[in-house]
């Protein structure tokens, strides 16, 4: 009796075991693993406790880019840079979570096989971002041979620019090649094919050349689509670029395991900091090293300069006029009064940033910048007046741009393709009372 007790009892044991999330995990390693794969696990797990974690060229790479992103954070938000309140600090670490979200895309991008990758939108304002416009990057090879495939889907421009960069996520300084849609051959449908390659194909009826690309540079391939459009190219959810790019010549995988697994994810994460560093402290400070078209006084443009062959590399687009400057103003009592002429263009637009070159948020509704199709004061002679304030005009024929109670900001002014000299938009300072309904609240 006693013996069938006990008995009894071990069988409701090892049941009660077989049936308990430990047996199951157990058993799930076994089928997975096997009692070898099981052994090494358990082996790994002794060292780990004795020893530490294992050290490896990626995790150490990581915890690099940990410590670069700690110190990216106090030593770019920092007075100096014009930070110097607890909101810019909040809008300063935003804006680094937005280049740490383009950044981290550097951590798949293969130089053999590319990808195109979104730049900017309203989730990732980084580089001096656009509503208007759709930009996609990819870095390849310079030694390689690729070609790209798209269609217009009604991009009043289109362009492809290689830049290049001394190392992939380091900030360009040189234009070596760039091609626009009044030089690329298109088939009816608007579907195209471009070579991007060392030497042109002989099937390649649109070609971009990487044969200036230096040895030790790498290039950077930046495609722009512009769209003029009552909507915003990037509040409109039908607006999608078709694009695509691959290698000419099929290419073998990458690594998938073993040291060079381990070394590749190493130097993915390296270009995550080299991003991180050039594109915040690494930035220059320096006013005479600025371009011409950059006015550093409060309420004043820089004359706009066509960027081709007037900036000699960075990311700007080489068939754009720019002009921008700081507005200064008191949000309460002031506005600014911007007048200037249009000139006949293929597309123009102004917008308000921020310290960090963000758009102010346009995607929460406010009206923060203007298109040509957006304008109601374009006369036909192409002059505008805008009135930068933080209530909307009395007069229907001017346009508002909300400066959202912002004391400061940056202006910025795109001409692109412009026919002609472009003439620099004049500003002045203006008694809000006179430009506003008189009903409108005070500020709180």
């Amino acid at each position: 009796m006693r013996r069938a007790l006990l008995l009894g009892i071990l069988v409701a044991a090892v049941a009660a075991w077989w049936q308990s999330p430990f047996s199951l995990k157990l058993r799930v390693a076994i089928d997975l693993l096997g009692w070898d794969g099981l052994a090494v696990i358990a082996q790994q797990a002794i060292a780990q406790r004795l020893l530490g974690h294992r050290r490896t060229k990626s995790r150490a790479a990581w915890h690099r880019l940990i410590k670069t992103l700690h110190d990216v954070e106090l030593q770019y938000l920092v007075p100096q840079r014009r930070v110097t309140d607890a909101e810019t600090v909040a809008e300063g670490d935003r804006f680094i979570a937005h280049a740490l979200r383009f950044a981290l895309s550097l951590v798949e991008s293969d130089l053999d096989r590319p990808r195109f990758e979104e730049m900017v939108h309203p989730s990732q304002k980084v580089l001096g971002d656009n509503p208007d416009a759709k930009y996609f990057n990819a870095y390849v090879n310079r030694e390689g041979s690729f070609k790209v495939t798209g269609k217009r889907v009604g991009e009043v421009y289109l362009s492809f620019t290689v830049y290049e960069s001394p190392c992939v996520g380091c900030f360009s300084n040189l234009v070596v090649a760039d091609v626009n849609d009044r030089a690329i051959e298109f088939q009816p449908d608007g579907s195209y094919e471009l070579y991007v390659s060392p030497t042109r194909p002989p099937e390649a009826k649109n070609w971009l050349s990487l044969a200036n690309v230096s040895r030790d540079g790498f290039p950077q391939l930046i495609t722009r689509h512009y769209f003029e459009s009552v909507v915003s190219a990037q509040l409109d959810p039908a607006v999608h670029p078709i694009i695509a790019i691959a290698p000419t010549q099929p290419r073998g995988p990458p690594p998938a395991k073993g040291p060079a697994m381990d070394e590749l994810i190493a130097s993915r994460f390296e270009r995550v900091e080299a991003f991180m560093t050039s594109h915040t402290v690494g930035m220059p400070q320096d006013p005479a090293a600025a371009p011409a078209w950059f006015s550093f006084s409060p309420n004043t443009f820089g004359p706009p300069v066509l960027f081709r062959g007037a900036n000699g590399g960075q990311l700007g687009a080489v068939d754009i006029a720019y002009s921008a400057g700081p507005w200064k103003l008191d949000p309460g009592t002031q506005a600014l009064l911007i007048t200037g002429v249009m000139p006949p263009c293929v597309f123009a637009n102004v917008m308000l940033w921020n310290v960090f070159l963000q758009t102010l948020p346009y995607e929460a509704g406010r009206q923060v910048s203007l298109n040509r199709k957006q304008m109601k004061s374009l006369r036909l002679d192409g002059s505008f007046t805008l009135l930068l304030s933080r209530l909307p005009p009395r007069r229907a024929d001017v346009d508002w741009l909300d400066l959202e109670e912002r004391a400061t900001g940056s202006i910025f002014f795109r001409f692109l393709l412009p026919e002609g000299n472009v003439s620099t938009p004049d500003a002045r300072l203006v008694a809000l009372s006179e430009w506003t309904a008189a009903a409108a609240a005070p500020p709180l």
